[in-house]
């Protein structure tokens, strides 16, 4: 089934920032960010990501990445 394999994630954040050394860099952002994360299988995940930032500073602010995951775990001794 699809529905125990894939997650996904939107969120959005802002903030204020300011360049101590260029004055011009000053103001606000916001960015909206979404991603899924798919279970290939047990302890495999496959992630994709893209973010958008919004600020009048920079023109266009888009990023994506994708990752896959391992998550197995080994023990050693007695149990």
């Amino acid at each position: 089934m699809l529905y125990d394999r894939l997650a996904i994630d939107v969120r959005g954040y802002g903030l204020y920032y300011k360049d101590e050394i260029n004055d011009a860099r000053e103001g606000y952002s916001v960015s909206l960010q979404a991603g899924a994360n798919v279970r290939l299988g047990h302890g495999i995940y496959f992630n994709v990501m893209g973010e958008e930032l919004f600020t009048p500073y920079t023109r266009a602010a888009f990023r994506a990445f994708g990752m896959l995951n391992f998550d197995w775990g080994f023990r050693v001794g007695q149990r």
